[in-house]
């Protein structure tokens, strides 16, 4: 029988709650089993102004030592901030600056073929947003993808398990009725209290995986673990989990 396409894991440091020095984060997330992070640009020594040239570059060092590569950029802005004028502009700095940080990673060869900056837009963004960032995107080999569960067919569309069970939608319909573009896949899970670990929750991970392997998404898929308090507990339940789904044969 033919299996699924392996689609391996990376994991988000977005809420991700770490006891080892900046410069050991990548061995971390070698040692917990990813080949790939995806860096939160909202975190303390990860934040864009706080990586001039050299420190961006003695980033992609220890990521090179470790064997971990870049998926992509979290940048959870709150949507209104792209709404609000007396915070719009700086919301659009913000992804700039994680779009330009990530495309230097990119150049210093740490990255996936084309690393992701994920967000939330609103529904209706102030004028002139979207094409802010499609532009800064373009000119630096980067993606701008939008992990908002009701964005327009047409938008770089990224799926967040999670977001779309509270919302009441089913994820693996979700990502078949976007196919090609979905550019982006998070690993997440929600039971009636809201996030909790994969597997313990209403994602079926099989059809999830078949609908991500199907719709022919390229680099790996996020594991998010935002709102969990136990990290290993996570890691090691959504890996479980991952892995029982991508080796089983497809129906």
């Amino acid at each position: 029988m033919p299996m699924l396409e392996p689609l391996e894991l990376s994991l988000s440091l977005s809420d991700v709650r770490l006891e080892v020095p900046l410069r050991g984060v990548p061995a971390w997330v070698r040692s917990q089993g990813f080949g790939w992070v995806a860096l939160n640009a909202a975190a303390p020594g990860f934040r864009p102004r706080e990586l001039d040239g050299s420190a961006r570059r003695d980033l992609a060092g220890t990521l090179s030592r470790a064997e971990v590569r870049v998926s992509g950029v979290d940048l959870w802005i709150p949507p209104q901030h792209f709404v609000e004028a007396g915070q719009v502009d700086r919301a659009v700095g913000a992804v700039a600056a994680a779009i330009e940080l990530l495309g230097d990673l990119l150049r210093l060869r740490v990255t996936a073929g084309s690393p992701v900056v994920s967000l939330v837009l609103p529904e209706r963004p102030a004028e002139g947003v979207v094409e802010s960032l499609s532009a800064a995107a373009e000119t630096s080999g980067v993606l701008v993808v939008d992990h908002a569960p009701n964005a327009p067919t047409e938008t770089r569309w990224g799926a967040d398990p999670a977001t779309l069970l509270m919302g009441g939608s089913d994820p693996a319909a979700a990502v078949s009725r976007r196919g090609a573009r979905v550019l982006s896949a998070r690993l997440s899970d929600a039971n009636a209290m809201g996030r909790c670990e994969v597997g313990s929750g209403r994602l079926d991970v099989l059809e999830y995986a078949m609908a991500v392997s199907t719709a022919g998404m390229r680099g790996p898929v996020v594991l998010d673990l935002r709102g969990l308090t136990e990290v290993r507990r996570g890691i090691e339940r959504a890996q479980r989990a991952w892995g029982d789904a991508t080796r089983l044969p497809r129906v």
